[in-house]
């Protein structure tokens, strides 16, 4: 565990596919995705509907560093960069139908993790 996210060591592994189409994401609340604990959603590809930007720039977490490129919803759920910077970066207020990402537990906080700025509407 490295700040509260599991990790794997020397792990090996083989990715195959036979083309099939990305899971569709499962309809979750913020409150139920975010948070200081990791959720049985952790890798999830979920979406939040109807969510407003409530903080920019989050006091990072243990391991991490500011500017951290996040900014929360709804007051609970972190919107990470991991994979995806938002472009524009949002202000506060901004409204989104939905963000759509894979939930992920690092730095002891639940983040949404957009995979490109389509995820973001």
């Amino acid at each position: 565990v490295f700040y509260g996210q599991t990790q794997l060591g020397n792990a090996t592994f083989a990715v195959t596919s036979s083309g099939e189409a990305a899971p569709d994401p499962v309809v979750v609340t913020s409150a139920a995705a975010g948070g200081t604990q990791p959720t049985p959603l952790e890798a999830v590809l979920v979406r939040v509907e109807n969510v407003v930007v409530s903080q920019l720039e989050p006091p990072a977490g243990p391991g991490d560093t500011n500017p951290n490129n996040e900014f929360v919803v709804d007051g609970v759920l972190r919107v990470n960069d991991l994979m995806h910077l938002a472009s524009p970066f949002p202000i506060l207020g901004t409204v989104y139908t939905s963000v759509t990402g894979i939930l992920s537990y690092r730095n002891n906080f639940s983040k949404l993790e957009p995979r490109a700025q389509s995820d973001l509407s």
